[in-house]
């Protein structure tokens, strides 16, 4: 383990140099010219990666070996990493400590935050994505306008398949302010409504089934951004997520049928 470790810091300690000897074989000479360092720190760096077997020489010039390189593209890959939780932090933030989400839903993923000269620009990359797709299966935590209207047209519009998880307060809402909205999306055959009593505490929305976007709100239900990713684990993981959601939820026009009947009696 400590050994694994030395490796991993020693990369560190080098990634500029290291980096250089990822793209081409460089000599010593041409790395003091290119790093900001004396030639005789650049040798010393030279032979420390070399007793570690990370790079070795060739003629005049050094190079990775095998090893070396699938060392640092492992370094990388856990700084990518890094790089994509730090973005997240402040999404994390608003999140519940109880709310389990596994690590999958951020290898690979891109931060899509609100920024100064453009506050609504996670919303309108959501819509974009939406009018290019043709299924979507997901939650709805908050009733938004454009969202409503756009599901709508892509509906009567397109050939597109919706299944939205919406909870109790929200169904009502949408019910009361969007009844023509409302009505043709409950009669359309490719489109499921579902009321849930209990929602988590933030949205998923599978996009053509390998497209996860996790949208974070804070306290006040005001939308902090989306976590978007293509990895196959994390858009497996939320559809077990959604699936258990659906099935303690009740179908929309379910929940209609239901009601006008108790009015019967």
């Amino acid at each position: 383990m400590k050994s694994s470790a030395d490796v991993l810091t020693l990369i560190a300690q080098r990634a500029q140099l290291v980096q250089q000897l990822s793209n081409e074989d460089v000599s010593t000479r041409s790395l003091t010219q290119i790093l900001p360092a004396s030639r005789s720190t650049v040798t010393r760096s030279l032979n420390k990666l070399e007793a570690k077997g990370l790079v070795q020489r060739s003629g005049n010039d050094y190079e990775l070996t095998h090893y070396g390189r699938f060392v640092y593209q492992t370094y990388q890959q856990v700084i990518d990493r890094y790089d994509t939780l730090t973005a997240a932090k402040p999404l994390l933030h608003h999140l519940p400590e109880s709310v389990a989400i596994p690590r999958d839903v951020f290898d690979d993923a891109t931060v899509i935050r609100p920024k100064p000269p453009i506050p609504d620009d996670p919303r309108t990359q959501f819509a974009n994505r939406v009018r290019q797709s043709e299924k979507i299966i997901g939650t709805a935590k908050i009733v938004d306008h454009r969202l409503v209207e756009l599901f709508h047209d892509q509906l009567t519009t397109h050939d597109f398949q919706l299944s939205l998880l919406i909870d109790k307060q929200v169904a009502e809402y949408f019910r009361h302010t969007y009844v023509n909205i409302f009505r043709t999306m409950l009669e359309i055959d490719h489109c499921t409504l579902w009321s849930a009593k209990q929602m988590p505490p933030f949205s998923l929305v599978i996009i053509d089934c390998s497209e996860l976007w996790l949208g974070v709100y804070n306290e006040h239900g005001q939308s902090q951004g989306f976590l978007q990713t293509e990895s196959s684990e994390a858009v497996e993981w939320a559809e077990q997520y959604l699936q258990q959601l659906t099935e303690q939820a009740t179908s929309v026009d379910q929940q209609d049928a239901i009601a006008k009947a108790k009015r019967k009696q």
